[in-house]
């Protein structure tokens, strides 16, 4: 968000003109990313029409807005990096945030599949994430430009960032993926041209490894998740609230050491895994303060940019993902067997099995392989 500067024209030196870099996906990671805007989707919204209840904000709580103003509303400025907590329940509702106050799910804003005047949905995207020398996934919008690139579903990352922010910090880098890098390098983030409304999910399965480390060892490398940006960001795992940085503010950090299971907000120590589910009156079968070895859970982070300013994003863990399950189909010669489609389900003691047992289906890839994965993309272990 950051304020309170407001620049009408462009720095006197532009940025360097970024080269394209190499990006992955991971397996078992989904991702989603979706376009939001409250009269139509080309039109400048870096100023509020004079009908605010149309679009995405048509009989919604929650609120896209160019002039938040402070306050103590859900769609009100922090003033600062101080998140708004409790704005959403402390578990999922069918697989979405719900708002405590209105008890409105937000699943008309993340659930791809639910049409929404003022939104479009890009399920599935690719190439957000790169991986630095540690292993560890990574997105930095003050490293590199991210933009998405719809007909080919999958993000074009540069080398070097772009757009600065409206606020007094100054630093280069912002995260706007509806724009084109040469369309608004070297440009404030309160320009017209920019596009502000837009939220990502994203989905990752992960195994809890010995000692919480990526090696399974004692003193090994602890599992980690961070992120830092703004404006809501909600972290659930398991169906639990177990980050909370909601609300319209400046960038605010979020870490969560699984080694531990301590919860860090800006810095300063938020409980720890063990207490999000206590709170949250989940039953607690983990180790300590953090989740049991060799158990599996599933992470899904869910960000809006609504308060029409800056767009900070950074993203780094290094989750440990679950073993892969998966075929290979050959004829006999051996060769790869493409295209050939398999539906995998539940067999009862019995052996029978009927629709509603179905767990995952799937069609093998040029060299006949298919992983098994959920509806949603994360990963299908048969260890489950």
């Amino acid at each position: 968000m950051a304020r309170p500067y407001n620049f009408s024209a462009g720095p006197a030196v532009l940025p360097r003109a970024g080269t394209v870099q190499d990006a992955v996906s991971p397996i078992g990671t989904t991702i989603d990313l979706f376009d939001y805007w409250i009269t139509t989707r080309d039109a400048p919204d870096n100023v509020n029409p004079a009908d605010m209840d149309q679009g995405i904000n048509a009989g919604h709580a929650l609120q896209f807005t160019a002039s938040p103003g402070r306050g103590p509303g859900i769609n009100n400025y922090t003033g600062s990096s101080a998140p708004r907590t409790g704005m959403v329940e402390r578990t999922l509702q069918n697989g979405y945030p719900q708002l405590t106050q209105s008890g409105q799910s937000l699943a008309y804003l993340f659930d791809p599949a639910q049409p929404n005047t003022g939104k479009l949905a890009f399920a599935n995207v690719r190439d957000l994430l790169q991986i630095d020398a540690d292993n560890y996934f990574y997105y930095n919008c003050r490293q590199n430009f991210a933009q998405f690139d719809e007909s080919a579903n999958a993000f074009t990352l540069y080398d070097s960032p772009g757009v600065y922010p409206g606020g007094a910090s100054g630093l280069l880098g912002q995260f706007f993926p509806f724009n084109r890098y040469d369309q608004v390098r070297g440009m404030y983030a309160t320009n017209a041209a920019i596009n502000h409304y837009f939220g990502v999910t994203m989905t990752t399965r992960f195994v809890q490894q010995p000692y919480g480390t990526v090696e399974g060892e004692l003193g090994g490398t602890p599992v980690t998740y961070e992120f830092s940006g703004d404006d809501d960001v909600w972290v659930f795992i398991d169906g639990v609230l177990v980050g909370d940085l909601g609300g319209i503010h400046d960038a605010a950090s979020l870490t969560i050491d699984f080694s531990t299971g301590a919860v860090t907000v800006n810095g300063q120590p938020d409980g720890t895994l063990q207490d999000k589910f206590t709170a949250a009156g989940r039953p607690w079968a983990g180790s300590g303060a953090t989740f049991a070895d060799d158990t599996y859970h599933t992470l899904k982070f869910f960000y809006l940019e609504r308060g029409n300013y800056d767009s900070n994003m950074q993203l780094k863990f290094n989750l440990v993902s679950i073993p892969q399950s998966d075929l290979i189909k050959v004829d006999q010669t051996g060769d790869a067997v493409p295209g050939a489609q398999f539906a995998l389900y539940y067999a009862h003691d019995d052996y029978t099995y009927d629709a509603q047992d179905l767990l995952a289906t799937g069609t093998t890839g040029p060299d006949g392989a298919f992983v098994f994965q959920n509806p949603d993309g994360t990963l299908l272990s048969l260890n489950n």
